[in-house]
Protein backbone atom coordinates (compact mmCIF):
# COMPACT_ATOMS: atom_id res chain seq x y z
CA UNK A 1 0.00 0.00 0.00
CA UNK A 2 1.25 3.48 -0.86
CA UNK A 3 0.68 5.99 1.93
CA UNK A 4 0.31 9.61 0.93
CA UNK A 5 -0.07 12.44 3.45
CA UNK A 6 -1.32 15.76 2.16
CA UNK A 7 -0.93 18.83 4.33
CA UNK A 8 -2.02 22.34 3.44
CA UNK A 9 1.09 22.81 1.30
CA UNK A 10 3.06 19.58 1.11
CA UNK A 11 2.65 15.97 0.19
CA UNK A 12 4.89 13.23 1.54
CA UNK A 13 4.78 10.11 -0.63
CA UNK A 14 6.95 7.36 0.77
CA UNK A 15 9.15 10.05 2.32
CA UNK A 16 9.41 12.23 -0.81
CA UNK A 17 8.15 15.81 -0.63
CA UNK A 18 6.09 17.49 -3.34
CA UNK A 19 3.51 20.25 -3.42
CA UNK A 20 -0.17 19.44 -2.90
CA UNK A 21 -1.12 19.86 -6.56
CA UNK A 22 1.68 17.55 -7.69
CA UNK A 23 0.55 14.95 -5.15
CA UNK A 24 -3.02 14.96 -6.38
CA UNK A 25 -1.84 14.76 -10.00
CA UNK A 26 0.36 11.80 -9.01
CA UNK A 27 -2.57 9.97 -7.44
CA UNK A 28 -4.73 10.42 -10.53
CA UNK A 29 -1.86 9.36 -12.76
CA UNK A 30 -1.35 6.14 -10.79
CA UNK A 31 -5.08 5.44 -10.85
CA UNK A 32 -5.30 6.03 -14.61
CA UNK A 33 -2.40 3.71 -15.39
CA UNK A 34 -3.76 1.01 -13.13
CA UNK A 35 -0.73 1.07 -10.84
CA UNK A 36 -3.16 1.90 -8.03
CA UNK A 37 -6.64 0.63 -7.43
CA UNK A 38 -9.19 2.56 -5.38
CA UNK A 39 -8.36 0.49 -2.28
CA UNK A 40 -4.58 0.52 -2.73
CA UNK A 41 -3.81 3.83 -1.06
CA UNK A 42 -4.64 5.93 1.95
CA UNK A 43 -4.75 9.71 2.11
CA UNK A 44 -4.44 11.54 5.41
CA UNK A 45 -5.39 15.20 5.18
CA UNK A 46 -4.41 17.65 7.89
CA UNK A 47 -1.87 20.28 8.91
CA UNK A 48 1.71 19.20 9.33
CA UNK A 49 3.32 21.03 12.24
CA UNK A 50 6.56 19.06 12.55
CA UNK A 51 9.86 20.87 12.25
CA UNK A 52 11.64 17.55 11.81
CA UNK A 53 12.60 16.66 8.24
CA UNK A 54 10.95 13.51 6.96
CA UNK A 55 13.22 10.54 6.23
CA UNK A 56 16.37 12.63 6.69
CA UNK A 57 15.42 15.25 4.09
CA UNK A 58 16.70 18.70 4.85
CA UNK A 59 14.07 21.42 4.71
CA UNK A 60 14.83 25.06 4.03
CA UNK A 61 13.63 27.65 6.53
CA UNK A 62 11.02 28.69 3.95
CA UNK A 63 9.68 25.12 3.77
CA UNK A 64 9.70 24.79 7.55
CA UNK A 65 7.80 28.03 8.08
CA UNK A 66 5.38 27.26 5.26
CA UNK A 67 4.75 23.86 6.83
CA UNK A 68 3.96 25.63 10.12
CA UNK A 69 1.34 27.75 8.37
CA UNK A 70 3.28 31.00 8.78
CA UNK A 71 1.98 34.17 7.15
CA UNK A 72 4.69 35.01 4.62
CA UNK A 73 5.55 37.55 1.97
CA UNK A 74 8.75 38.52 0.22
CA UNK A 75 10.83 41.24 -1.31
CA UNK A 76 12.86 39.72 -4.13
CA UNK A 77 14.85 36.89 -2.49
CA UNK A 78 14.22 38.04 1.10
CA UNK A 79 11.57 36.19 3.07
CA UNK A 80 9.19 38.23 5.23
CA UNK A 81 7.25 36.32 7.88
CA UNK A 82 4.85 37.60 10.54
CA UNK A 83 6.60 37.24 13.91
CA UNK A 84 5.00 34.93 16.46
CA UNK A 85 6.65 33.13 19.38
CA UNK A 86 6.60 29.83 17.44
CA UNK A 87 8.06 31.45 14.32
CA UNK A 88 10.83 33.15 16.29
CA UNK A 89 11.66 29.86 18.02
CA UNK A 90 11.80 27.93 14.72
CA UNK A 91 14.07 30.52 13.08
CA UNK A 92 16.30 30.73 16.14
CA UNK A 93 16.56 26.92 16.40
CA UNK A 94 17.50 26.76 12.72
CA UNK A 95 20.40 29.13 13.43
CA UNK A 96 19.11 31.69 10.96
CA UNK A 97 19.80 35.42 11.39
CA UNK A 98 17.02 37.92 10.76
CA UNK A 99 16.09 41.55 11.11
CA UNK A 100 12.72 42.89 12.17
CA UNK A 101 10.43 45.56 10.77
CA UNK A 102 6.88 46.76 11.32
CA UNK A 103 4.62 46.21 8.33
CA UNK A 104 3.22 49.63 7.42
CA UNK A 105 -0.07 48.14 6.19
CA UNK A 106 -0.87 45.72 9.02
CA UNK A 107 1.23 47.18 11.83
CA UNK A 108 2.51 43.68 12.65
CA UNK A 109 6.15 42.91 13.36
CA UNK A 110 7.76 40.82 10.61
CA UNK A 111 11.03 38.94 10.45
CA UNK A 112 13.09 39.54 7.33
CA UNK A 113 15.29 36.59 6.47
CA UNK A 114 17.78 37.42 3.71
CA UNK A 115 17.91 35.17 0.63
CA UNK A 116 15.39 32.68 2.11
CA UNK A 117 12.41 33.06 -0.25
CA UNK A 118 12.63 29.75 -2.13
CA UNK A 119 10.24 30.64 -5.01
CA UNK A 120 12.57 33.48 -6.03
CA UNK A 121 15.46 31.02 -6.45
CA UNK A 122 13.26 28.38 -8.10
CA UNK A 123 12.15 30.96 -10.69
CA UNK A 124 15.76 32.03 -11.27
CA UNK A 125 16.83 28.41 -11.89
CA UNK A 126 13.87 27.81 -14.20
CA UNK A 127 14.51 31.00 -16.20
CA UNK A 128 18.26 30.40 -16.50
Amino acid sequence: MIEIEISALFCFEDGEVSCEGEAIDRIFSLLETGELGPNDFQIDIGPTQSLTPRKGRTMTIYQTLRDMGATMDSHESDLHVVATPDIRRAVREAGIRWTEFRDETTGRINLEIPFAYDPFWENRRRDA
